[in-house]
């Protein structure tokens, strides 16, 4: 019998952390105008899991914000350090954790880009993984 994978996110100053058992249910490259802005980057690099494979650590601060979607999104951040470790969205079951914060190299890829139509025209769509002009489901 196989021991399901744990993995641990961690904030830059390691007050909030995230424990997850197995794999995520989806991995996921967002190039939304609100990701960039979240995360400083052209995209964000996403992990979804449902709720009962993550075990969640410290007090985070919350800020609610309306997504390109349409859709309220909770993001929790660090009130230290301010990285934003987790957010929760309209799925009930599930949470988003952001996939650099397990800084692990071997980490899955995306499986899907979405909001490509505000991706950076100096990133190369990737082979292999479907590119969705806006959320794409």
């Amino acid at each position: 019998m196989s021991v399901p994978v744990e993995r641990v996110a961690r904030c830059n100053c390691g007050a909030l952390t995230a424990t997850t058992t197995g794999e995520p249910t989806m991995v996921a490259m967002c190039s939304c105008a609100a990701c960039q802005r979240r995360t400083g980057s052209a995209f964000a690099y996403s992990s979804f899991w449902n709720l009962d494979q993550v075990v969640l650590t410290g007090e985070p601060t919350r800020f609610t914000r309306v997504a390109d979607s349409g859709n309220a999104v909770e993001l929790s951040f660090c009130p230290t350090c301010g990285t934003v470790l987790w957010s929760r969205g309209r799925r009930p079951n599930t949470i988003n954790i952001a996939a650099g914060c397990f800084v692990d190299k071997d980490f899955p890829a995306p499986e899907r880009a979405v909001w490509d139509t505000l991706r950076h025209d100096w990133i190369e769509h990737i082979d292999g993984i479907p590119s969705h002009p806006e959320q794409g489901g």
